[in-house]
């Protein structure tokens, strides 16, 4: 894998325009190479990387306050703005009133293992 592709998988911006030739290719990656890419996060100070909230979200943080996103961003993704929020906004206020909850909220919420990103059974 590339640095151009890790980062890609770590912050969902690659240096290079598109550094996966498809979707399928990026997940496929995601998959070979998912702990090696959150034990980077750690030492990047991020809880948790956009491929994960691309891949293996099953749905986004809970917004706390503030004006809703347009109803056609309600799923889970990080193409723009905050991971784990909708990438499209009305307009640029709306988008820095939203009050979302915490990573780590979102975490136990869930029952998500946050070193692991895997749900707790």
């Amino acid at each position: 894998m590339t640095d151009d592709q890790m980062t890609q998988l770590l912050t969902g911006y690659g240096l290079d325009w598109q550094p996966f030739p498809d979707e399928e290719s990026e997940r496929a990656a995601w998959d070979r190479h998912r702990e090696a890419v959150i034990a980077l996060a750690r030492t990047e100070g991020q809880c948790i990387p956009a491929a994960w909230w691309a891949f293996d979200a099953t749905e986004m943080l809970r917004q706390l306050s503030g004006p809703e996103p347009p109803e056609s961003e309600q799923g889970p993704c990080c193409l723009a703005g905050t991971p784990g929020t909708p990438s499209r906004w009305k307009s640029r206020e709306d988008y820095d009133a939203a009050i979302f909850e915490t990573e780590a909220e979102y975490l136990e919420r869930l029952k998500i293992d946050p070193q692991t990103l895997r749900v707790i059974k």
